[in-house]
C-alpha cells in the first residue's frame, strides 16, 4: 500500500476560560477521528492561555495534549500549538497536517476526513464556514442570511475562521506561522499564504458550529459582528 501524502494530523486548540465548553469541544473532535479509521495517526493539543477557571484541568481529565500559558493571546496560543506539533513530528513535517478549531465550537463528524481529502487532493490549505444552532440563527437572523448570502455569490465562500481551518505543516512554516496577535490572526496567516500563492480549498460543506455568545474571548471575530447585528 502507498504512504499517505498526510499520515499524521494534529488538532490544535486555543482556550481562555473555557471550562463550560471545552469538554463538548474535545468530545467533537474525537468524533471526527473515528472515519479515520486509524489511517492516520492524529494528536490533540489545547493551549491553555490566561484564565483562571478549571480549563485546564477539564483538558487533563480529557486526555487530551495540555499546554499552559500566562498570556491572553489567541495569536500566540495557536502559534505555541503549532510549535509543538512541529517540534513532535519534526521527521515528518511533510506528511504533517495542521488542523485548528476553537474551544466554543464544535466540530462535524467528517471534519477531519474533509481535511484528508483535501490535502490528499493536492490542497495546502483548508478553510471552512461556520454555523450556529438553529435557535441562534433564528435570534441571528441578519447575521445569518448575509453569512450564507456573502458567501453563494463567490466563486469560493471567501471566509476566513481560526474555527475551521488546516494547514500542511511545510507551507505553515514557509510564511511564519501564526502571530502573536490579539485577533485575526487566522485572517493575517491566509494573507500570507495567498501572497505564498498556496493551494486553498474552500469547504462550505463541513461547517463548524460556533458559539453565538457575544462576550467572546477576543477582541474582534464572530462574537462582535453577531452582537453589531442585534
Amino acid at each position: 500500500m502507498p504512504r499517505r501524502e498526510v499520515d499524521t494530523i494534529v488538532v490544535v486548540i486555543p482556550a481562555h476560560n473555557e471550562e463550560s465548553n471545552i469538554a463538548r469541544a474535545l468530545a467533537g473532535v474525537r468524533r471526527a477521528i473515528v472515519p479515520l479509521a486509524r489511517s492516520v495517526d492524529v494528536e490533540v493539543v489545547v493551549v491553555v492561555n490566561g484564565g483562571i477557571d478549571r480549563t485546564a484541568e477539564i483538558v487533563r481529565q480529557e486526555g487530551a495534549h495540555l499546554l499552559v500559558s500566562d498570556i491572553a493571546d489567541v495569536g500566540a496560543a495557536r502559534s505555541t500549538g503549532c510549535r509543538w506539533a512541529l517540534l513532535r513530528f519534526a521527521s515528518r513535517l511533510d506528511r504533517l497536517w495542521i488542523a485548528t478549531t476553537d474551544a466554543d465550537s464544535l466540530v462535524p463528524r467528517h471534519w477531519l476526513a474533509e481535511h484528508l481529502g483535501a490535502a490528499e487532493g493536492g490542497a495546502d490549505v483548508v478553510l471552512g464556514t461556520v454555523v450556529l444552532a438553529p435557535h441562534e440563527a433564528r435570534r441571528h437572523r441578519g447575521w445569518a442570511e448575509t453569512y450564507a448570502q456573502d458567501a453563494a455569490r463567490r466563486r469560493h465562500h471567501g471566509h476566513v475562521h481560526g474555527a475551521n481551518m488546516g494547514i500542511r505543516a511545510r507551507r505553515y512554516l514557509e510564511v511564519g506561522g501564526f502571530r502573536a496577535m490579539a485577533a485575526r490572526e487566522d485572517v493575517d496567516l491566509v494573507e500570507r499564504l495567498r501572497s505564498a500563492s498556496a493551494r486553498i480549498a474552500w469547504l462550505s460543506h463541513v461547517p463548524v458550529l460556533t458559539s453565538a455568545r457575544h462576550d467572546n474571548r477576543v477582541v474582534a471575530g464572530v462574537g462582535n459582528d453577531l452582537a453589531a447585528s442585534m
